[in-house]
């Protein structure tokens, strides 16, 4: 019927939280509320490292170092052909994993990481969550990687998590890594998923801006 892969999964009667517009004590309880069901899924931990529909194959990587890096390359199979960043960006982008790629190393445990994080996929029955869904970029890793995209951060969030991510310096760095390569996926999703050139252009320069700040750390 449909020339692709596809999945059936039960319907859930629900809102988005983004098309909610819920009172502020609402809000603050229902980001508290989605903030503590990432740490039940960050409690999850798996044999290897890398996305789960790699690990489910019997794929993936034995450091988390190796899962990074091949995120990278995996991008790169997809935005060079296109063009979507220079030589010149590229070598830049390289050059950032090069010179902070050791800090991966310190990642002992495979972690379940939701890796999208963001209201759209937080479904709200009444006046609670009903589920999370959407875990197609879902991740064995490290942990700071739920809390690099920034989506849906705030202090309601954190409170529910029950612990505010680490502020010691290779912890800061990992997570603007985290951030690069976020900005390089929806740089890339943005343009060649949903044809929009205004918020794919806004990742480029929110990705290079990145880099530059990186290389000079």
């Amino acid at each position: 019927v449909v020339d692709r892969d596809f999945m059936c999964v039960r319907y859930i009667p629900s809102t988005p939280l983004s098309r909610l517009e819920p009172s502020d004590d609402l809000k603050t309880r229902l980001y508290q509320e989605t903030g503590a069901l990432p740490r039940k899924m960050h409690s999850i931990t798996g044999p290897r490292y890398g996305r789960v529909s790699q690990i489910l194959t019997g794929g993936g990587y034995d450091s988390w170092k190796e899962a990074i890096l091949a995120e990278i390359e995996n991008w790169k199979v997809r935005a060079v052909p296109v063009g979507l960043y220079s030589p010149e960006e590229l070598a830049a982008i390289d050059a950032v994993f090069s010179r902070h790629g050791h800090l991966l190393e310190e990642i002992q445990s495979p972690c379940l990481v939701h890796a999208d994080l963001w209201a759209g996929n937080v479904l709200i029955a009444e006046d609670h969550v009903a589920a999370i869904i959407d875990t197609d970029r879902a991740i064995f890793g490290d942990r700071d990687f739920e809390f690099a995209s920034g989506w849906m951060i705030n202090d309601a969030f954190v409170d529910g998590y029950g612990s505010a991510p680490s502020m010691d310096e290779n912890s800061v760095i990992r997570r603007e890594l985290y951030a690069l390569i976020y900005s390089l996926l929806d740089g890339y999703v943005w343009l060649y998923q949903y044809n929009n050139k205004e918020n794919s252009d806004w990742y480029h320069q929110n990705a290079m801006e990145r880099v530059q700040t990186l290389l000079n750390r």
